[in-house]
């Protein structure tokens, strides 16, 4: 730990105690900032967090805003306050950076337990809890999970088929609620995009991701198909999602589609014979 002026320690501990407003200010600050408290040697300061991050208050629901929606991750930090932050995402209620923060507080420790990496049992939080969160948690928790989770083939080391492999897949296999009624229908383009960034794993993702995918409604981009060279080496596997995605039901445009349809074709002759295809290239709206 970190040895600091004992006056300075005890400002810091009185502040964490302190009421009134000035208190509550001072206790945000101190959660926020949870991983350097934890690092301090002989103080109270975490218990006295964590005894205001306890309970129904509206200072405690605050506290607990504070500790799942900042940014760093830390194993000290989960295991310290772990029955706080499995209750501090049950309470997210946006969307956007801090909610994509909340949900790594969660999905993380299940990925270190996953890849048997070697601080994996020092999170406080296990594959079991990652599962009921995300299973009894807001829909804005599950959207900022599938979030971070197609954001991580490209910074997890590895390459993108192997993290899918090794690493998501199971993950995805393991705390993804199977619950029909949870297949919340803003959650597909964020596993498409998943099954795309998994590289030459797409033909395995799509087939794990598949029953988690409905017809897209409004206009919804596919630049990530686009820029991607799925269509290409796996033109059929292509199909299938774009039937998944635009097929009969679709209240989507089809922006953008024909061109893909047509780098299908020119890898795969024999896939214009589909009759998926025909289909979609007779609804697809062509853009000059």
């Amino acid at each position: 730990g970190v040895t600091i002026d004992r006056s300075l320690l005890n400002a810091i501990t009185h502040a964490s105690k302190a009421g009134g407003r000035q208190g509550v200010f001072a206790r945000a600050i101190l959660v926020r900032d949870a991983a350097f408290v934890l690092s301090i040697e002989g103080q109270s300061v975490a218990g006295a967090l964590e005894a205001a991050l306890d309970g129904a208050s509206n200072e405690a629901i605050s506290l607990r805003g504070v500790l799942v929606h900042q940014s760093g991750l830390s194993a000290a930090v989960s295991a310290a306050f772990s029955r706080h932050i499995l209750c501090g995402v049950l309470e997210v209620e946006s969307r956007g950076r801090s909610s994509r923060n909340a949900a790594a507080k969660i999905l993380a420790p299940a990925l270190a337990i996953i890849r048997q990496e070697p601080d994996a049992d020092r999170w406080g939080i296990s594959i079991e809890q990652t599962a009921v969160s995300l299973r009894s948690g807001p829909p804005e928790l599950r959207e900022s999970a599938a979030t971070v989770l197609k954001q991580w083939p490209s910074q997890i080391d590895g390459g993108p088929e192997e993290v899918w492999r090794n690493a998501i897949g199971p993950l995805f296999t393991r705390v993804w609620p199977r619950d029909r009624v949870l297949c919340e229908k803003q959650l597909t383009i964020h596993f498409a995009e998943l099954a795309i960034a998994s590289g030459d794993a797409f033909p395995e993702s799509l087939m794990l991701l598949l029953p988690y995918l409905s017809r897209l409604d409004g206009y919804v981009s596919i630049h990530t198909i686009d820029k991607s060279n799925i269509p290409e080496k796996f033109p059929r596997e292509t199909l299938i999602l774009l039937w998944r995605l635009f097929g009969p039901g679709c209240t989507g445009d089809f922006h953008g589609v024909p061109k893909i349809l047509e780098r299908m074709i020119k890898a795969d002759k024999g896939i214009e014979l589909d009759r998926r295809l025909q289909w979609l290239d007779q609804r697809a709206l062509r853009y000059d």
